[in-house]
């Protein structure tokens, strides 16, 4: 585990495993994670879209490709059932990024960030 006092990156073992890999809610497609910030909740990675995304971006003229990969920061807020559980994690300095992932979140909003 690579972690500072806001940050955990995730490591290669992770990786291997997928345990950086998820679904998001809301059929907004995949996200590869590279790393969380705890606090602020944030989770930094690799988004690809899936067609309801590109679709919902396209109304806002954002164009992307659904078989692009795109860097993204979120920002989450867990929900009340796991907010205990966050709680401990950030106090647990063995905590590992795929701990943070695995909570379940309330809301989140994805921004794109910069694709030069």
């Amino acid at each position: 585990m690579t972690r500072s006092s806001d940050c955990i990156v995730f490591t290669e073992e992770e990786k291997s495993k997928g345990l950086n890999h998820i679904v998001l809610p809301y059929s907004y497609g995949e996200l590869d994670a590279e790393y969380v910030m705890p606090k602020p909740e944030k989770v930094y990675g690799t988004w690809k879209p899936s067609p309801t995304a590109v679709e919902y971006f396209e109304y806002y003229e954002t164009d992307l490709d659904v078989n692009g990969e795109y860097p993204v920061e979120i920002t989450y807020t867990v929900c009340f059932e796991d907010a205990a559980k966050e709680r401990e994690l950030i106090k647990n300095p063995e905590a590992k990024a795929s701990d943070f992932l695995r909570l379940k979140w309330s809301v989140y909003n994805l921004r794109l960030l910069n694709r030069d």
